[in-house]
């Protein structure tokens, strides 16, 4: 795995592949199944508040704002705050009374997850099977080592140690954190066109939509907190078949990465960032299986903005671990690197190489969930990323009335300048050997 090759005095400048992760493999200690004890809603049929108990306390949620989800579907997009916790944020997905999402307090994570094809991954089962959701803590999970780190670290970790989720959450933030004077003064929007491939539409059918801007909206929830930067889908293509796929239906990594790019280049989306969510079983050029692939961000050279690089590649874990990977894979085309990382030979130095990577988020190893600042240094690199990103919409923001199905009147907050294109734009891919379809 090589970082981005930048070297000023070529005029051929060549991008290579920075993040990839290991082979997927999540374990829930301990859950809870969820029932919802009040929807409160409005006069006009918006959600208000939801209310639900689950780890000996209550769980009082203020809804923000709302917005529908994908057409056809009852799914409602929510933002939320916790009762007596303004810290706190949420984003959540109502479907009817079934609940997913992620709560974010300090300290602690819980994710909300459908039941349904979680069996597996349920090393307690709970007798109140019939729930359609359950709950859990990111602390009360076990991943494969590796999972929210980089395939190239892993030399600290032994070969069958698992690791705490919530430690592994905190390495993800270590490396989608942005400079604090961005995080301050917040209203940057980064939009993306996010493609689910045929893989995806096989795997989850006419609810593929739906679970993709669920994971999103988690995204989007952990840059606004953390990041100051907004995460907007503002399309979501849907592959049906394979002849639809905008890449080839090989496995390795950074062969697809180079064709999403290519993709990208050639069809000129007028946003941020393309994603491609995947359910294939995704291979490094050793054929060992990872869970993401994303170019390096480097400042108005390549990542962020850029017609070629800027796209990245995350592989289906599961809703809850999957937005996590979707965040991680987002930072390094932000270009976030590793505090103490050497840089491999004929790349270009590592500003960063040096900081103590014990001490700080951008450490390159799962090691403590106590490591919650960023170094001097990666703030630095990262401010650079930001500053230089031009396709970015900046402050002016308002309250914008949008139409949700049936529920008008919803307040759903969105930049001036895309009061139009951040409505989810959504369409099927085109198959090339139908014709007339566009």
């Amino acid at each position: 795995m090589r970082s981005t090759l930048l070297n000023l005095t070529l005029i051929l400048i060549t991008f290579q592949p920075l993040s990839t992760f290991a082979d997927p493999d999540v374990s829930i200690l301990y859950h809870e199944s969820l029932e919802l004890l009040e929807i409160g809603r409005a006069s006009d049929g918006s959600v208000e508040r939801l209310t639900f108990d689950a780890f000996g306390r209550r769980f009082s949620l203020r809804i923000e704002s709302s917005r529908a989800g994908a057409a056809g579907s009852n799914a409602q997009l929510l933002k939320a705050r916790l009762a007596n916790a303004p810290d706190a944020w949420a984003r959540l997905t109502l479907r009817g009374e079934t609940l997913t999402g992620i709560i974010d307090e300090d300290g602690e994570s819980y994710i909300i997850e459908q039941r349904q094809g979680l069996d597996a991954d349920l090393l307690v089962q709970n007798e109140r099977s019939d729930s359609p959701s359950i709950i859990y803590r990111l602390s009360d999970t076990l991943v494969t080592p590796g999972l929210l780190a980089c395939d190239d670290h892993r030399e600290g970790e032994l070969p069958n140690q698992r690791v705490n989720g919530k430690t592994a959450y905190a390495k993800l933030t270590a490396e989608i954190g942005a400079a604090s004077d961005v995080a301050e003064t917040g209203g940057y929007v980064a939009t993306v066109d996010v493609i689910a491939d045929s893989h995806m539409f096989e795997w989850l059918g006419e609810d593929t939509e739906v679970f993709i801007q669920d994971l999103f909206a988690t995204v989007d929830g952990i840059y606004s907190a953390q990041v100051g930067v907004a995460i907007e889908p503002v399309t979501i293509d849907v592959s049906t078949s394979l002849a639809s796929d905008p890449v080839s239906d090989h496995r390795e990594g950074s062969g697809l990465l180079d064709g999403l790019g290519n993709w990208r280049r050639s069809h000129q989306p007028m946003t941020a960032l393309t994603h491609l969510v995947t359910n294939r079983r995704l291979q490094n050029d050793q054929g060992q299986s990872i869970a993401g692939i994303s170019f390096l961000g480097s400042p108005g050279r390549s990542g962020v903005c850029d017609a070629r690089t800027g796209v990245s590649i995350s592989e289906w874990i599961g809703s809850g671990m999957t937005a996590l990977v979707i965040a991680h894979e987002l930072g390094h085309n932000f270009g976030a690197k590793h505090d103490g990382e050497r840089a491999e030979q004929g790349d270009p130095p590592n500003p960063c190489e040096y900081v103590g990577s014990d001490e700080y988020l951008m450490s390159p190893m799962l090691r403590s969930g106590r490591n919650d600042r960023f170094s001097q240094c990666s703030l630095e690199q990262m401010d650079k990323v930001i500053a230089a990103a031009s396709c970015l919409s900046s402050t002016l923001r308002q309250e914008a009335s949008v139409s949700s199905g049936g529920a008008s009147g919803l307040h759903w907050t969105v930049p001036l300048a895309l009061m139009v294109a951040a409505r989810i734009r959504r369409r099927r891919m085109p198959d090339p050997s139908a014709t007339g379809v566009m």
